[in-house]
C-alpha cells in the first residue's frame, strides 16, 4: 500500500491535492499543531497547570495502591477501564482549584511554619510521640518525594486545609438523622428457613416440539457457532529487540572506566540523634554528656525512647538536613557532636559504627550496566527493526517472509473466537497481549492493509487478517437435546420461584414452616441475631436485605445462591438497637460528620471549577499512563 503511495503522489491530480495542503497549512498555520504535540502539560485550571510529570507521580501511587489490591501489576489499559485516571485528575484539578481560590484570598505560609507543622505532624513522629527523622525519611522515600517537592506539597496542603477547615467548622448532623443511622446500622433480626430444592418441589412434564421450538427461538444466541477469524501476526517484542542489541565486554568496560565514580559505594554511618525543644535544653545535655553521662541516659531523661535516637545505618545523602548531614559525617566513631542547629529541633549526634565506601569491581557491575544499556537502547533499536520491516513490506514481503528474514516472533492462528479461544475450547494465544491481538483481528478486513499496534513493553506487532468464518446459526434439528437441556433450566427456576412463592403465602395465611419442612423433607434453620451487613451462614447478602424488608412474623422467599434451590424465609424476631454507649455515639456521629463534610467539600470544589476554566490533554494523558499512543 505504502509503495502505491509513493508511485500515486507522482500524478499531476496528486501534486494539486499536495498543493492545496500546502497553502491549508500556510492559511491555518502549524503552530497550534506543533505546540500541542511538545505540551507537557496534562490539565489547566484556571490558569495554574498541572504537568505530566505531577500526574504521572499521583497516578503510579494510586496504580501501586490499587495494584497490591489485586496481587498484581494493573496494565495501563486496565487502570483506564477503573477510571484511575480520571480519579487521579480530578484529585489534582479540584486541588489546582482550592489553590487558585487560595491565591485570590492573598492567603500564604512561611517555610518556619510548614516546617513547625511537620514537627508536630503525629505521621512522622516515633513510639516515643517525638519527631522522628527516620519516619519521615522513610516515608519521603516510599512517596517518591525530594525534600523540595515535599516541602512545597506540604505547604500547598495546609493552606487547603486552612480554607477547607473554616467552611467545616459549623457542620454539624441532626439529632434525628444519628438516631435514623443507629437504627439502620445496629438494628438486628432472627429468622428461620427452609431450603427448598427442585428436585422436591419440581416436577416437569416431558415438553412438546412446540414448547421446545419456542425456546429455541427466544434462546437462539445460545445456539451458534461464533464467528471465528484466521489471521497471522508479527511481533516486534521488547525482548526480541533486546537479544538483537550488540552488547559487548568491551563496551561495557568502557562505561564502567567512563562512569566509574558512580560505581563507588559510598560511606555509611550508624547515626545516633538526640533531638530537643531548644538551644538551651541541647547544651545543658551536653555539659551533662561531658561530666560522664552515657548519650543513652542523656536521650532517656529528655523522654527520647531507643528507637527515636537510632536513625540507622545511612549515608550522607540519606540525611534531608544538610547541617546534620555535615556535623555526623565529620565525626570520628563514638564521638559526640557539639549542638547543631538542625532544621527541625537543635541535636546532639553520635556515631556508633562507619563503613567506609569502596570502589565496586567491573564483575560487580556489569550485569547492572548490561540492563542500563539495554534499557537505553531497546527503544532506538525496535525503531531500527520497525524501519527494517517496512521497507521489507515495501518490497512485497510477506509478514512471514519478514519473520523469517529478521528472526522475529510469529503467530499463525487457524481459528480463533472473540474471546480467545480456538473451536476446541482452549486458548488460541498466550501472551499477555491476547486481548490486543484479537481485538484488532476482528476490527480488520480481509485483504486491508493494518496499521501497526502497539504491545506492552513498547513492543508492536502487525496483524494480517487470513479469513473470516462468520457466525452460523445451528439448525434446531442439529441441537435438539440442547434446546431441551436449555428448556428445562428455565422451567425449572420458574416452577421453583412459583412453589416458593406459595410456600411463603402458606406460611403468612397462618402454616408454619416446620409443616412445609415434614412435606418437602427438609430441616428448619434458625439464624443467630444478625444485622443488615452481616454475614450468615447459609443466606446470601440479597437474602439477608429481604429480610430486613419484612415485619416480624412475615415470610417470603428468596435466591440461595445456587441454580436448584431457593430460600423462604421468616422474620421471628425484630430486635431494636440496645442502648449505645457514649462511645459509640460519638463514633457515629464523627463518621456523619465526615461524610457531610467530604460532601460539603466536593461542592466547594465543584463550584471553584464552574467559575474556572478547567480543561484536560487527553492526548498527553493518554500519552503518559501509556494507554493509548500514536504510533504514526
Amino acid at each position: 500500500m505504502l509503495e502505491k503511495l509513493r508511485k500515486s503522489a507522482s500524478g499531476i491530480i496528486a501534486k494539486i491535492l499536495i498543493g492545496l495542503l500546502i497553502i491549508s497549512f500556510a492559511v491555518w498555520g502549524i503552530g497550534d499543531m506543533v505546540r500541542s504535540y511538545g505540551r507537557d502539560v496534562v490539565a489547566s485550571v484556571g490558569g495554574t497547570t498541572i504537568s505530566a510529570g505531577e500526574f504521572r507521580r499521583a497516578y503510579q501511587l494510586q496504580i501501586d495502591a490499587v495494584s497490591r489490591q489485586f496481587g498484581r501489576r494493573l496494565t495501563p489499559q486496565e487502570a483506564k477501564a477503573f477510571g484511575i485516571e480520571q480519579q487521579v485528575i480530578a484529585r489534582l484539578t479540584g486541588s489546582a482549584a482550592v489553590d487558585n481560590h487560595g491565591q485570590s484570598l492573598n492567603l500564604a505560609l512561611s517555610d518556619k511554619a510548614i516546617i513547625e507543622n511537620v514537627y508536630r505532624d503525629p505521621l512522622f513522629q516515633g513510639p516515643s510521640g517525638n519527631f522522628s527523622e527516620p519516619r519521615l525519611v522513610e516515608i519521603l522515600r516510599q512517596g517518591g518525594y525530594s525534600e523540595g517537592q515535599f516541602f512545597e506539597a506540604r505547604k500547598r496542603d495546609v493552606l487547603r486545609s486552612q480554607i477547607t477547615d473554616s467552611m467545616l467548622s459549623g457542620v454539624e448532623p441532626p439529632k434525628a438523622m444519628i438516631d435514623m443511622l443507629r437504627t439502620y446500622q445496629t438494628e438486628e433480626r432472627v429468622a428461620e428457613f427452609i431450603e427448598v430444592t427442585a428436585d422436591k418441589a419440581v416436577k416437569l412434564d416431558t415438553p412438546t416440539t412446540e414448547e421446545l421450538k419456542k425456546t429455541y427461538e427466544a434462546n437462539k444466541h445460545r445456539f451458534v457457532v461464533p464467528e471465528y477469524r484466521k489471521f497471522q501476526a508479527l511481533l516486534l517484542t521488547s525482548e526480541a529487540a533486546k537479544s538483537k542489541l550488540d552488547i559487548t565486554e568491551a563496551d561495557l568496560r568502557m562505561i564502567y572506566e567512563n562512569e566509574k565514580a558512580g560505581f563507588q559505594v559510598p560511606e555509611q554511618r550508624r547515626i545516633q540523634q538526640i533531638a530537643f525543644k531548644d538551644k538551651a535544653a541541647a547544651e545543658a545535655a551536653k555539659a551533662e554528656l561531658s561530666s560522664g553521662k552515657t548519650f543513652e541516659e542523656v536521650a532517656k531523661a529528655s523522654g527520647a525512647q531507643e528507637t527515636d535516637i537510632n536513625l540507622g545505618l545511612l549515608t550522607k545523602n540519606a540525611l534531608i538536613d544538610p547541617a546534620i548531614a555535615e556535623a555526623a559525617f565529620a565525626l570520628k566513631k563514638d564521638e559526640v557532636s557539639t549542638v547543631v542547629d538542625g532544621r527541625f529541633a537543635p541535636v546532639l549526634l553520635r556515631v556508633t559504627e562507619i563503613n567506609e565506601g569502596r570502589q565496586r569491581t567491573f564483575d560487580e557491575v556489569k550485569g547492572d550496566i548490561r540492563q542500563r544499556i539495554e534499557s537505553e537502547r531497546v527503544a532506538e533499536k525496535i525503531q531500527e527493526i520497525q524501519n527494517n520491516i517496512d521497507d521489507n513490506r515495501l518490497a512485497g514481503k510477506s509478514i512471514r517472509e519478514i519473520s523469517e528474514i529478521l528472526d522475529l516472533p510469529f503467530l499463525d492462528i487457524a481459528a480463533i473466537d472473540r474471546e480467545g479461544n480456538t473451536p476446541e475450547g482452549k486458548p488460541a494465544i498466550t501472551s499477555n497481549d491476547k486481548d490486543q491481538l484479537v481485538s484488532t483481528a476482528f476490527a480488520a478486513e480481509v485483504g486491508v492493509e493494518n496499521e501497526v499496534i502497539r504491545l506492552s513493553n513498547d513492543g508492536l506487532a502487525w496483524v494480517n487478517l487470513i479469513a473470516v468464518t462468520p457466525e452460523k446459526q445451528r439448525p434446531f434439528d442439529e441441537v435438539a437435546e440442547d434446546v431441551k437441556r436449555v428448556w428445562q433450566e428455565i422451567e425449572t427456576a420458574e416452577k421453583l420461584r412459583e412453589a416458593t412463592s406459595e410456600i411463603a403465602k402458606r406460611v403468612n395465611a397462618g402454616a408454619t414452616l416446620a409443616e412445609i419442612a415434614n412435606e418437602l423433607g427438609a430441616k428448619v434453620k434458625s439464624t443467630p441475631a444478625f444485622k443488615r451487613g452481616d454475614s450468615v451462614p447459609d443466606i446470601p447478602p440479597a437474602a439477608i436485605s429481604r429480610v430486613f424488608a419484612m415485619s416480624e412474623g412475615a415470610a417470603a422467599d428468596a435466591a440461595s445462591g445456587t441454580d436448584n434451590t431457593r430460600l423462604v424465609l421468616k422474620v421471628t424476631k425484630v430486635l431494636p438497637p440496645k442502648e449505645a454507649t457514649a462511645s459509640a455515639l460519638d463514633n457515629l456521629k464523627q463518621q456523619t460528620v465526615r461524610q457531610l463534610q467530604s460532601d460539603v467539600v466536593a461542592q466547594y470544589v465543584t463550584e471553584l471549577q464552574k467559575d474556572m476554566a478547567v480543561s484536560v490533554n487527553q492526548t498527553v494523558v493518554d500519552l503518559t499512563t501509556g494507554a493509548s499512543a500514536d504510533l504514526n
